[in-house]
């Protein structure tokens, strides 16, 4: 279940089944329509080539989220983009639930090697925590002018989580593997 309040009227609107399902299948096309509307331009003269792919998916209609990565290429350029939605986007931008982040090839190599040099480091340093109960120990780096990424580490595991802000409002989070999943995906297609 998830719970929309306006601030125009301060009343509650509850999304559950064919709603949120509804919602989901509206952020499949996001990414596209973003891509079509801000970043590529298709011509008017001969047929264009996009080729998209989720690369990594996660709703959780009782935490009120959605993320999305897709992947895609057309005509020589290529990257992701985030579509990202949160349920204080509600509040904030009643009128588009979604925000979305272009990322290229090149600065999806260059966030990559961010996260991993961030995770080693934060793992290396707290190698000596290994008692339970001693608490997480979070590192946060600007990456972009919209994203901030969030390496997590539980000092009894020793495994990086990665979040990522979009605009300084959604937060987002994925495990290590989840992400190298993603961009390994991306990385394959592209080939």
């Amino acid at each position: 279940m998830f719970v929309l309040i306006t601030s125009r009227s301060l009343s509650a609107q509850t999304f559950t089944g064919s709603q949120w399902t509804a919602l989901k299948n509206l952020a499949e096309y996001e990414a596209q329509q973003y891509l079509m509307t801000e970043i590529i331009e298709i011509s008017k003269d001969n047929p264009s080539k996009l080729q998209l792919e989720k690369v990594f998916q996660d709703y959780d209609s009782d935490a009120g989220f959605m993320f999305i990565l897709t992947s895609y290429s057309f005509e020589g350029q290529d990257g992701v983009v985030v579509t990202s939605m949160a349920k204080g986007a509600f509040v904030t931008e009643p009128v588009n639930l979604f925000r979305h982040l272009h990322i290229s090839t090149d600065e999806l190599r260059k966030l990559d090697a961010v996260l991993e040099k961030i995770g080693k480091g934060a793992v290396d340093i707290n190698s000596g925590n290994t008692k339970w109960g001693v608490p997480e120990t979070q590192h946060l780096q600007v990456f972009n002018e919209r994203l901030i990424v969030d390496v997590n580490i539980d000092p009894n595991f020793f495994t990086p989580d990665y979040s990522f802000w979009i605009d300084k409002v959604n937060r987002h989070k994925m495990t290590q593997k989840s992400w190298q999943k993603a961009v390994k995906s991306h990385f394959r297609r592209i080939e």
